[in-house]
C-alpha cells in the first residue's frame, strides 16, 4: 500500500512532513499541495477536516494538527467537524487517527469505534525535542490566534490588548527584553502592518519563534504547548470573552502551560515572572505538556509510521 500526503496549507504540512519523511521509501507515494494531483489509490495523510473532505472518499490517515484543543464544553459546538470526536461523514473514510494524547484518541474511539487510533505525541516537534537549540536570552515572541467563529474561546484576544501593545513593548524593552511579532497563519499576513505600527519586527515563520524566542506570549494556540514542550516559559493572555464557567479542557481551563494574565496592565509583570521560571511556572508547564502530549521524546513520527505500516 502506497502512502500519499496532501496538505492545502503550510501549517497542515508541518504536522505531516515528519511522518512522511519517516516512512520507508518504498511505501511513499506522492506528496501534493493540489488535490487534482492526488492519486486515487493507497491511503493519504491529511491534517485537517477541510483537507479530508477534499480527498473525496479516498482512504485517509488523519493527523491532528494541534494539541487536541476542542470546544466540547459548549453543547452547541460539540459536533463541529474540525475537532476530535466529530461525527461528520467524511471521517468514515479514515483508517487511522494519529493523536497527540489519550483524550483525543478516546474521543475518536467513542465516535468511530471501528477505526484505529494511536497516541504518538507531536510529530511536528520531533527534531526540535531532540536538539532544542538554545534561544536568544530575553527574546519574547508575541503571537495571536486568528478570529475563528466557532465560539468565544476561539476568538483572538488581540482586541482586548491592541491599544496597549505599543506601551507594553516599550516597557518590556526598558526591562531588557526584545520582542518579535508573530500571528496564526490564517491571519494571512494581515497583522504585519500592526506589528510594524508598534515598531516590532514581524515574522510569519514559526521556525523563528522556536529558534530565537525564550518566552512566548499567546492567547490561544497549539503553539503554546509546542513551545512549552521545549521547557520554555509561556504567558497566556485571557480576554473577558473567554468564559470562565465553560470548561473545554486544555487551554480552557485545566491545563494552561504557564502563567496567565487577564488585563493589559498585567502583561509586563507576568513576563518578568515568567522569565524567572519559578517552581510554580515550571509545574504548570509540565502538567499542561503532559495533558497535551502522550510523549515528548522526539519519537512521535516513528510511532505514527509503525501504526500506518500495521494497516497493511
Amino acid at each position: 500500500m502506497k502512502v500519499h500526503a496532501y496538505a492545502s496549507l503550510d501549517h497542515y504540512w508541518r504536522h505531516i512532513e515528519p511522518i512522511w519523511n519517516a516512512l520507508p521509501p518504498e511505501r511513499r507515494g506522492v506528496a501534493v499541495r493540489k488535490i487534482i494531483e492526488l492519486p486515487a489509490d493507497g491511503v493519504t495523510l491529511v491534517a485537517s477536516y477541510v483537507d479530508l473532505r477534499m480527498t473525496d472518499g479516498r482512504e485517509a490517515v488523519y493527523v491532528e494538527h494541534g494539541a487536541g484543543q476542542s470546544y466540547h464544553g459548549d453543547p452547541r459546538h460539540r459536533a463541529h467537524p474540525s475537532y476530535s470526536g466529530s461525527a461528520a461523514v467524511s471521517y468514515r473514510h479514515v483508517r487511522l487517527f494519529v493523536c497527540p494524547n489519550d483524550q483525543v484518541a478516546q474521543r475518536w474511539s467513542e465516535r468511530w469505534p471501528d477505526i484505529q487510533t494511536v497516541v504518538v505525541g507531536c510529530p511536528k516537534m520531533d527534531e526540535r525535542l531532540k536538539t532544542n537549540l538554545r534561544p536568544i536570552r530575553n527574546m519574547v515572541a508575541w503571537t495571536w490566534h486568528w478570529p475563528a467563529q466557532v465560539c468565544p474561546e476561539t476568538q483572538s484576544a488581540i482586541y482586548h490588548y491592541v491599544d496597549n501593545v505599543g506601551r507594553i513593548v516599550e516597557e518590556l524593552r526598558r526591562a531588557g527584553f526584545d520582542v518579535m511579532g508573530h500571528a496564526h497563519p490564517r491571519w494571512g499576513g494581515t497583522l504585519q502592518s500592526f506589528w510594524k505600527s508598534v515598531e516590532v519586527e514581524f515574522t510569519p515563520r514559526e521556525s523563528d519563534v522556536f529558534d530565537k524566542a525564550s518566552i512566548l506570549i499567546v492567547d490561544n494556540s497549539s503553539l503554546a504547548y509546542e513551545f512549552a514542550s521545549l521547557g520554555r516559559p509561556v504567558v497566556s493572555l485571557n480576554t473577558p470573552s473567554y468564559r470562565r464557567d465553560v470548561d473545554h479542557g486544555l487551554r480552557f481551563w485545566d491545563a494552561i502551560p504557564g502563567l496567565q494574565c487577564d488585563e493589559p496592565d498585567e502583561v509586563v509583570h507576568t513576563v518578568l515572572m515568567a522569565a524567572e521560571d519559578g517552581e510554580m511556572a515550571q509545574a504548570l508547564r509540565r502538567r499542561a505538556v503532559a495533558k497535551a502530549y502522550g510523549y515528548v521524546d522526539g519519537e512521535a513520527s516513528r510511532r505514527a509510521v509503525d501504526a500506518i505500516m500495521n494497516l497493511g
